[in-house]
């Protein structure tokens, strides 16, 4: 929440490259599809183990037990502003960003996955 809280404040003081973002490259998309990937992924173990009393979130902006609309709010939110964030960074940055979001997502998919989390298709 504070990315897109500087994002916001960035974007209304008139940076220039903030309002001409550089044109996304090859791989801005595959770590855009890899990122959202991921959090599709942690989004669906949550989901998954959120009606288990053995489990428990660790998010602490979720909560030990959110609801399902919580949750799906959480994940739509942050979704959408990692992708904002995104299109509005240079590239370099898009793609550390991006990046970042590849290697938090994936640590948390496998750690799910660790402690017993399956996704039930």
């Amino acid at each position: 929440m504070k990315a897109l809280l500087i994002f916001l404040i960035l974007l209304s003081s008139g940076c220039s490259h903030l309002k001409n973002p550089d044109l996304w490259s090859t791989a801005d998309k595959v770590l855009l599809g890899t990122a959202m990937t991921f959090k599709t992924l942690d989004y669906l173990q949550t989901k998954e183990f959120n009606d288990d009393d053995n489990y428990y979130e660790t998010n602490r902006y979720l909560g030990r037990h959110p609801s399902d609309n919580e949750i799906d709010l959480y994940f739509g939110i942050t979704a959408l502003g990692q992708v904002v964030v995104a299109h509005f960074l240079p590239s370099t940055l898009r793609k550390m960003w991006l990046g970042g979001w590849v290697i938090v997502s994936a640590d948390t998919v496998i750690d799910n996955h660790s402690i017993g989390i399956r996704i039930r298709f």
